[in-house]
């Protein structure tokens, strides 16, 4: 359909080129290393969870979602959507 209507808006002069075979997107560069300076160290990791302690009602919830992007490299979607049932937890300790 979105093809069919870019034929008819060139066929009526609306658009010079098809603008679906003539993308202006290029493909972005890609770095080899990570800015340290923007990455979350061990000290903020910890100091952010034990604020997170302090937040009433919510504070366990934000410390796993929290710890969850922390520990496990989650994105805030899947943090947020993450249940027990997606874990495999040890019986006890850490």
């Amino acid at each position: 359909m979105l093809v069919n209507l870019a034929e008819y808006a060139i066929e009526e002069r609306i658009f010079e080129t098809d603008p679906l075979n003539s993308p202006a997107w290029k493909v972005p560069k890609t770095v080899k290393s990570v800015d340290k300076r923007v990455v979350v160290n061990p000290d903020q990791g910890r100091a952010l969870l034990r604020a997170a302690t302090a937040e009433k009602p919510s504070g366990a919830r934000l410390v796993a979602f929290f710890g969850a992007r922390y520990f496990a490299a989650l994105r805030p979607a899947e943090a947020a959507s993450l249940r027990r049932s997606n874990l495999d937890l040890p019986a006890a300790g850490g």
